[in-house]
């Protein structure tokens, strides 16, 4: 805790004991003279006072009745100044008297300092309890606030993620309804080619069949005219069926070979083609990964950053504790000076932040010049960081009532406002 804080009691405590000697001394001076005006006899002849009670009566009668003569003092003194000073009762009734009053103002002033220094104790002991208190909801905020900030970074991380994965998904949608349009054409090409196949073998048993009916034609004359029997006739017949059967082989060869070379042909471009979606999904998936581990990464240094950002600034509160004016003085002092060029490093380096400078005084007055003094304070604290380079737009001054505290003290506090960026 701060000195400052203390020295009003203290101050009480340490002026207490002074008039607690004087009052001591007082007593003693009077209970010494009492005594020395005794020794000397000035109480012996003084005119009794006349009583109301009947003992005392007596007593003052027998009194009378045992007091020698004028002529027997002389001797009774000369006796007595021979056999050496006589203590009389009334000397030791008042030094009994004296030694108990110094004992009653010795224990009424240890008690008095025992009251003053439990008093004391416990409102240092409160004052503590309170920073402390003070100092752990602050933390309790930050740790909050950092929390805040931390999943609010993770949230935009995770959403950029999401969005590079969609683009990434809408990206090989697009690939795989292009491979299936270009397999599609691939398939109305092996379709064309069976067709021009077809079309091919049917155009060449066409031309075999022609061949053989040439053939025929030109045989049938030549038996006509030669008269050949019918060995020779069946012989020619057998001849033109060989010749058609083996058009009719040569045609279905053709065509073999044609649906072959089409099947070969769209299974390649088949392989091709899946051969060109495989590399185009490996690719998106290695896209994926990468943007995903760029994404991971920079949500790492955010959260790092923000992590220093908030450790750093959450410096602030423990250096406002630092920031004690005199006494009725709104002046910074090189003291002073300490720990604002110590706040005005974080507040520099993230200069995009708000920052409320807040004093509450307790300096005895009205509240309205408490409040005054307090406003007061907070301004000179942001003049001197904007001297230093900040920007006055950045501050806001606050004057908190000072109720709470203790006479002749003052409390500062400078932190930022993170929901305000």
């Amino acid at each position: 805790m701060n000195s400052d804080t203390n020295a009003p009691s203290f101050n009480r405590a340490r002026d207490t004991w002074p008039w607690a000697w004087l009052v001591l001394a007082a007593v003693l001076w009077v209970g010494t003279c009492l005594w020395a005006l005794n020794y000397a006899g000035f109480f012996l002849n003084a005119p009794r006072s006349v009583s109301s009670e009947p003992g005392e009566d007596r007593l003052l009668q027998d009194a009378e009745v045992d007091t020698p003569a004028p002529e027997s003092i002389g001797a009774v003194d000369e006796g007595n100044s021979q056999a050496g000073p006589v203590t009389e009762p009334g000397a030791e009734r008042a030094m009994a008297e004296r030694e108990a009053a110094e004992e009653a103002a010795r224990a009424e002033a240890e008690r008095e300092a025992a009251e003053e220094a439990e008093r004391a104790e416990a409102e240092r002991e409160a004052a503590e309890e309170a920073a402390r208190a003070e100092a752990e909801r602050e933390a309790a905020e930050e740790a909050a606030r950092a929390e805040a900030e931390r999943k609010a970074a993770e949230e935009a991380a995770r959403a950029e993620a999401e969005r590079k994965a969609a683009e990434e998904a809408a990206r090989a949608e697009a690939e795989r309804v292009a491979a299936q349009v270009a397999l599609q054409q691939q398939v109305r090409a092996e379709e064309e080619a069976r067709t021009i196949a077809a079309q091919e073998a049917a155009r060449v048993a066409a031309l075999v069949a022609a061949q053989a009916e040439n053939a025929s034609r030109s045989i049938a004359p030549e038996v006509s005219s030669a008269g050949q029997d019918s060995a020779d006739l069946l012989e020619s017949a057998k001849a033109l069926e060989e010749v058609q059967r083996q058009a009719e082989e040569q045609a279905a060869e053709v065509q073999r070979q044609a649906e072959a070379d089409a099947r070969e042909a769209l299974e390649a471009e088949r392989l091709e083609a899946f051969r060109e979606q495989r590399q185009i999904d490996a690719q998106a998936r290695q896209s994926a990964a990468e943007e995903a581990a760029r994404v991971a990464a920079v949500a790492e240094r955010l959260r790092n950053y923000e992590l220093l950002r908030a450790r750093e600034l959450r410096t602030l509160s423990v250096l406002s504790t630092q920031v004690q004016f005199l006494s009725q003085s709104s002046t910074v002092t090189r003291e002073l000076e300490r720990p604002l060029d110590r706040m005005f490093d974080p507040l520099y380096l993230y200069s995009e932040v708000p920052v409320v400078v807040s004093v509450a005084s307790n300096e005895g007055g009205p509240a309205a010049s408490n409040n005054a003094l307090s406003e007061d304070r907070a301004q000179s604290i942001v003049d001197y960081l904007v001297s230093r380079g900040l920007e006055e737009q950045r501050f806001r001054i606050q004057a908190e009532a000072g109720s709470g505290l203790r006479l002749g003290t003052h409390r500062v506090r400078v932190f930022v406002l993170e929901d305000d960026q």
